[in-house]
């Protein structure tokens, strides 16, 4: 038993082990689940960082992968927070890492998409206006958004702007737990697009076709 308006944890975090436990009022387990990581409330956004290795995600996305950092969770449980972090840290490192191998872009561009998934519909939320979106699969297993703005960005600030801009005209609507909840699902997709030969400094090949998609990151926050 606990004293009147006192907490507590339901909760068990071993970071060592990578075990976070379910636990009864008494203490004891109930279930025992295995993550690769675990972080507790006490975690920095640094610790959310190494725990990443987001260096690792930048070096595999411009080695022709496509990297995925995906935030799932109850509203109000600090998502938003986490992600915002992440995209901040993120756009630098990708930046820096693109003008060490182009320096003056001549031969790379990035481009960026940004849009919602509200009830069964998509919306962009680059464009003039927000607006519905048809999402549609290629024979090469790319994703095309069409009707969607995907403008280029050479900059961690530009990028930046836009995650801002894009931010700012999502649906949002009251809950119990957050007064400005955001009652969608957020996709924002970085893609790099290098020209020519596969080089030195980008990774797979890309048969030397002009533009094509070399790899591409998705941050998303459900």
């Amino acid at each position: 038993p606990h004293e009147e308006g006192a907490t507590s944890s339901c909760l068990s975090l071993d970071s060592d082990l990578g075990l976070a436990s379910l636990t009864s009022a008494e203490g004891g387990a109930l279930r025992n689940f295995a993550y690769d990581k675990v972080l507790d409330q006490s975690s920095s956004q640094a610790d959310v960082h190494a725990a990443l290795d987001l260096p690792r995600v930048v070096d595999n996305l411009l080695g022709g992968f496509h990297c995925t950092l995906f935030a799932y969770g109850q509203t109000g449980s600090g998502k938003t927070h986490t992600m915002s972090s992440i995209e901040e840290m993120g756009s630098e490192q990708l930046f820096a890492e693109l003008r060490q191998r182009d320096p003056e872009f001549a031969r790379t561009q990035v481009s960026v998409a940004f849009f919602e998934i509200a009830g069964k519909k998509c919306f962009d939320l680059l464009g003039h206006k927000r607006r519905e979106i048809q999402l549609k699969d290629s024979d090469d297993g790319y994703v095309h958004l069409q009707g969607a703005e995907e403008p280029g960005v050479y900059s961690a600030e530009e990028l930046r702007d836009l995650v801002a801009l894009g931010k700012s005209r999502r649906a949002t609507q009251a809950t119990d737990i957050n007064a400005s909840s955001s009652r969608s699902h957020a996709v924002l997709r970085i893609t790099i697009h290098h020209q020519g030969e596969p080089e030195e400094g980008f990774g797979r090949a890309i048969e030397g076709e002009e533009g094509t998609p070399l790899g591409g990151v998705v941050l998303s926050a459900i």
